[in-house]
């Protein structure tokens, strides 16, 4: 049986207001919070891509060795949703990790043990950690493209919608065997000032 490929989507945004800044190169340990997610990525997928802000681009260029894109411009500006399936577009996959670029505290291991879970018959694997859903945290199949696309034509850019039209494999922190803390994200600054402080 032919192995599956497995893409990588890591998903850099840009000027984040809620965080002051572009948060993907905040520094953790004195490593961009980004490139935690991208490790990852290269270490569970076959092919590695970035969909990036356009302020970002530049930069990311100057220091990674991956493909970097935009969203297409049919989908420009319209969110995570429109970067996952900017990512399914650019590089044709079975499946496809999605990352986003916050959550310094994800490791390798929590991620394989996620896409243990795929089932042929499903479009996606969803970690639901203590009743929260994290669908930028998650496998989707290739065929969860299209109800993307409707619903970007729609403009419905609501991640929690996509899930409710496609099937999902929702997996417990019991079943990956981790802790909340592991899918814990930078949105703010005062949260960040935490994390370097508590993490030294």
């Amino acid at each position: 049986m032919q192995k599956e490929q497995i893409i990588g989507i890591l998903l850099v945004g840009g000027e984040s207001s809620r965080f002051g800044g572009q948060k993907a190169f905040a520094m953790y340990k004195d490593i961009p919070l980004f490139q935690y997610s991208l490790q990852i990525l290269k270490e569970c997928c076959d092919e590695v891509v970035i969909i990036s802000h356009p302020n970002l681009k530049a930069r990311l260029e100057e220091i990674v060795d991956v493909k970097i894109i935009e969203d297409i411009p049919r989908y420009k500006g319209l969110g995570p949703l429109a970067g996952i399936y900017s990512g399914m577009n650019e590089i044709s996959g079975d499946l496809y990790m999605v990352l986003p670029c916050d959550t310094p505290m994800l490791d390798t291991e929590l991620m394989k043990k996620l896409l243990q879970y795929r089932d042929n018959q499903k479009d996606a694997v969803v970690p639901k950690i203590k009743g929260k859903l994290q669908p930028l945290i998650a496998v989707y199949a290739a065929s969860a493209k299209g109800m993307i696309q409707q619903l970007l034509d729609k403009q419905i850019l609501k991640m929690a919608t996509l899930l409710k039209h496609i099937n999902v494999t929702y997996v417990s922190e019991d079943d990956i065997d981790c802790t909340s803390e592991s899918f814990e994200n930078v949105n703010f600054r005062d949260e960040y000032e935490k994390l370097i402080d508590t993490k030294k």
